[in-house]
């Protein structure tokens, strides 16, 4: 896999994010964003870069992944520590969630609020990847009264 830290993976991000997104959506007058974010990441690697095409912006995809994941832990393991809430609890269906028992009820929810509030930052400031190429070979939007019509 490509080799650009953290910090150089942010910085060029953050200028992308600052010119393709507004107000939460990303501006695809093109339909290739993903493809432009991609050659604008490759640039800054030089040789060790991702690759092209698809396979290469995957690989993208997994390293963007991966930083969304090492800020959300971060920021939880902060909100934990203040709250003094140590680990988690498998219920039998569902995944792993804090166990908050040792919490009063009130202090249970302002966790819970603060765990929201912090998911809802780092999706405000690094949201997922927009699509590769959106458009190409995929297929007309028709809407239902158009299918309806098909049927009938």
């Amino acid at each position: 896999m490509a080799r650009i830290s953290t910090t150089e993976y942010i910085a060029v991000f953050k200028t992308f994010r600052d010119k393709n997104l507004k107000d939460g959506s990303w501006l695809n007058p093109e339909f290739k964003l993903g493809a432009q974010f991609l050659a604008t990441v490759n640039a800054k690697c030089g040789d060790d870069n991702f690759g092209d095409g698809e396979m290469g912006y995957a690989k993208l995809k997994s390293k963007h992944a991966g930083v969304r994941a090492k800020i959300t832990k971060g920021l939880e393991t902060t909100i934990c520590a203040k709250y003094n809430v140590t680990g988690k609890v498998k219920p039998a269906k569902g995944r792993a969630q804090h166990d908050t028992a040792n919490l009063t009820p009130d202090q249970r929810q302002a966790f819970l609020d603060a765990i929201k509030g912090a998911k809802l930052k780092v999706n405000t400031a690094i949201p997922t990847l927009p699509t590769f190429k959106r458009g190409e070979g995929r297929a007309k939007s028709i809407s239902a009264q158009q299918l309806l019509d098909l049927l009938t």
